[in-house]
């Protein structure tokens, strides 16, 4: 059972906690912490461009000109492609984030149940 925990417990951490996470976990700090790094960034310019959207859907209405329906018709009149493009990135980066985790934590449990079958001879 010892030898199945890093190919269960990082492609899990990568899966749904943080994309990377699994990577530290099999002791790739490095690559790990890009995928945290490049999720992070992500995740702040798509922050940024949310903003950015909500604030031009806003320019020009008086507030007693502001409702539900005509902010958010004007918010999906805009483009979104950047968001789109941000969020099939994200889907890439998680979804090599968690096969890699997999396949390395795999390796290393095997390397590992080698390690032990030869140390108990």
């Amino acid at each position: 059972m010892e030898a199945m925990k890093k190919s269960i417990i990082s492609p899990i951490c990568s899966a749904l906690v943080v994309p990377g996470l699994g990577q530290i976990i099999n002791g790739q700090a490095k690559k790990g912490t890009a995928i945290c790094l490049g999720v992070l960034i992500m995740l702040i310019a798509g922050a940024i461009k949310i903003y950015l959207l909500i604030k031009a859907s806003l320019k020009g209405l008086a507030i007693n000109e502001m409702y539900p329906e005509m902010v958010m018709s004007r918010f999906k009149a805009q483009d979104h492609t950047f968001l789109w493009l941000l969020g099939l990135i994200f889907v890439g980066l998680w979804l090599y984030s968690v096969i890699d985790a997999f396949i390395v934590g795999r390796r290393l449990d095997l390397r590992q149940g080698k390690n032990e079958i030869i140390s108990n001879r």
